[in-house]
């Protein structure tokens, strides 16, 4: 909580609990930067109220992919996400991972 209230501007805030896929726009997620003023006071009480109901990651400037959109070729937005593991002997690196494109070019 004291991170994600410290590191507010860099931060994209929403739902611990959503069932939203990454892309989809919730109206709950929130751009710490673009906030007005009276938004960020709302959101920083409701944050120290109920932190754990608030998940904050963040903001990375995502990497696009081509994409294969009606006959053509358009750049998405796109994330990979890698996993590994721990074991006694140090860290693995699980075999495959989880990508997601974007719908539109607004990430």
């Amino acid at each position: 909580r004291a991170h994600v209230l410290a590191n507010i501007d860099r931060m994209v805030v929403g739902p611990a609990l959503s069932t939203r896929l990454a892309f989809e726009d919730d109206g709950q997620t929130k751009l710490g930067s673009a906030l007005s003023v009276g938004e960020r006071a709302e959101l920083v009480a409701r944050i120290e109220r109920h932190g754990e109901a608030f998940v904050g990651q963040e903001a990375v400037t995502l990497s696009t992919t081509p994409v294969y959109v009606g006959g053509w070729l358009e750049p998405r937005p796109a994330s990979l996400r890698v996993y590994l593991a721990r074991t006694p002997e140090g860290w693995t690196v699980m075999p495959g991972g989880f990508a997601r494109v974007g719908l539109s070019l607004d990430p």
